[in-house]
């Protein structure tokens, strides 16, 4: 039993590094859980069905639908159609396949603190400075994951992870991992929800994540006129049927986050009618 004990011990001071100090209490082994949950997710979006269908193509298919029918019910200034994404593109990133990513800049435009609203509820978002690995560092699992960036986030009702990640060490075909945990009254210790997530790189300011339920198309916009500087994240919940039919449900979302505690945008949501493929 000590040794066992020793060995957590050991595992964790490994890990120490991925959690601020501000949030001592929280246990490195929960970054080690969600990465390799998260990967594994990631892993059955690849799978291929009977007829050579994977979920990843139906997401991909979904999100580019998407992209062309939400930009009429948003703002010209907080739209959706600067992200230059096919779904060729989005299956390579799935894989990292060709991947042009800068593993030590990806989550960079985001950094610091932001205030917005989602849904109901006054959002106090704190992106913390991505913490890089040269040489990258081994998360031991079935299939082992090569972190070689880490950012921690607070996200107002809990907290997660973004990960720059590769299958081999000297790999570069990178690709993104996220795994978000929710809390109760703003408590660590009280888990109540864990969502894996998929990333994308779309461009240095533009992220697109995938849970097994939604996707969050993600963009922080410089200030232009009489706009201030923005963390936009526009989405929408689904439902897969099988691993060959994706359909919407429920309404879309945008949340819009500055950099201003007394400037918060309001929520905001809208009807699209959408199925893959």
């Amino acid at each position: 039993m000590l040794a066992m004990n020793l060995s957590i011990s050991c595992a964790w001071a490994d890990w120490s590094w991925v959690v601020p100090s501000d949030y001592e209490s929280i246990s490195p082994d929960l970054f080690l859980k969600g990465v390799k949950e998260a990967d594994t997710f990631r892993r059955n979006l690849l799978q291929k069905n009977a007829v050579g269908l994977t979920k990843a193509d139906v997401l991909s298919e979904a999100i580019v639908r998407f992209q062309r029918l939400a930009g009429d019910h948003l703002s010209k200034e907080n739209g959706v159609k600067g992200y230059k994404i096919r779904k060729k593109t989005l299956l390579r990133a799935f894989n990292g396949e060709k991947s042009k990513l800068k593993p030590h800049d990806v989550f960079k435009a985001f950094n610091g603190k932001w205030y917005g609203i989602w849904d109901k509820m006054k959002v106090d978002h704190h992106w913390f400075p991505q913490i890089n690995q040269d040489p990258p560092k081994k998360i031991q699992a079935f299939h082992d994951v090569w972190v070689h960036a880490v950012q921690f986030a607070w996200i107002g009702d809990g907290f997660g992870w973004n990960v720059v990640a590769t299958e081999e060490e000297d790999s570069s075909d990178y690709f993104l991992l996220g795994t978000v945990y929710h809390v109760r009254d703003k408590d660590p210790s009280q888990i109540y929800l864990h969502r894996p997530h998929l990333g994308i790189s779309a461009s240095k300011d533009q992220l697109i994540w995938m849970t097994s339920r939604e996707v969050f198309l993600e963009e922080r916009l410089a200030p232009k006129g009489e706009f201030p500087e923005r963390y936009v994240i526009t989405g929408f919940n689904f439902q897969m049927q099988g691993n060959s039919r994706l359909s919407v449900v429920g309404n879309s979302f945008q949340a819009i986050y500055t950099r201003k505690s007394d400037q918060r945008y309001p929520w905001k949501q809208y009807w699209i009618n959408l199925t893959a493929p």
